[in-house]
């Protein structure tokens, strides 16, 4: 009997996350296993809404949040079947719709007049931004963990693969500290574009003894995934170039990621190599 080749599991902490970061990887290796792209922060939230969010939604040219989630979803759901993977999405707010949970009467009616004081994260660049997770989001953190893992287990994924967190966004974030505590085998990527310009965390590399290694293989094809995401892309690239750059993972020595698909293993991945160590 021929052996089950093994599947696997991106975890996207937002609407185009893992393809902005892995797409060529994925693309690569869905003809050749099953590959399923788990996003977590699907929604928005009923109103009304902090000003950092209604920013956001005018940013990507849309007046109501909750159309322009629907119209991302419908994007991440076509990119994903066109190059051949599953997906799933989550369901859970963004950070910038989180709101706090058994908010008294007082604040909740202070809220609606000022929806900062209501919310988690009231602004972007002094809250989602700076990358700690509150303490009021714990619940939100335990159920995102218990339904990743669970999709892992369902598709039986050999390797799940997380982001970084650079860039510090809070989802992002989130995401990664979920994939330290996964007990599987667990790979980690830069996120791009932030890596363009952010540094990676050291200390969690360290920590987590994490070799960086590169994939480029059809990096240059990697631009059609991303522009397929309308919403966002002319927002983050608007000369209409993507950098064709390798993508970056983390995975720990002697680990082989893509075991199963006739790949080589972490040390040689894909045509860049290995291109230093972190433990």
């Amino acid at each position: 009997m021929e052996a089950v080749k093994q599947s696997f599991l991106f975890v996207s902490p937002h609407l185009d996350d893992a393809v902005l970061s892995c797409g060529a990887l994925i693309a690569h290796l869905a003809p050749l296993t099953s590959v399923t792209v788990a996003t977590i922060f699907t929604h928005d939230a009923p109103g009304p809404h902090t000003r950092s969010a209604q920013e956001f939604a005018r940013q990507c040219g849309w007046t109501h949040s909750a159309e322009l989630f629907e119209e991302r979803r419908k994007e991440d759901a076509k990119v994903l079947t066109e190059a051949g993977a599953g997906h799933v999405h989550l369901g859970f707010p963004d950070a910038l719709f989180r709101r706090r949970p058994a908010a008294s009467r007082l604040r909740r009616s202070a809220g609606r007049l000022v929806p900062e004081l209501e919310h988690i994260y009231p602004t972007y660049r002094f809250h989602v931004a700076r990358g700690r997770i509150s303490t009021l989001d714990a619940d939100v953190f335990d159920r995102t963990a218990t339904s990743i893992y669970a999709v892992a287990d369902s598709i039986h994924a050999g390797t799940v693969f997380f982001p970084m967190g650079i860039g510090r966004h809070v989802d992002h974030v989130m995401a990664r500290t979920i994939g330290e505590h996964y007990r599987g085998n667990a790979v980690f990527y830069a996120d791009f574009p932030y890596a363009l310009t952010k540094p990676t965390d050291i200390d969690f590399t360290r920590r987590n003894q994490l070799a960086e290694v590169m994939w480029s293989k059809g990096i240059d094809a990697k631009a059609q995934l991303i522009f397929g995401y309308r919403t966002q892309a002319p927002m983050l690239f608007p000369g209409g170039g993507v950098p064709a750059i390798p993508e970056r993972y983390y995975a720990r020595p002697g680990t082989d990621p893509l075991a199963g698909v006739g790949e080589p293993a972490v040390d040689t991945l894909g045509d860049g190599g290995r291109t230093g160590t972190s433990g």
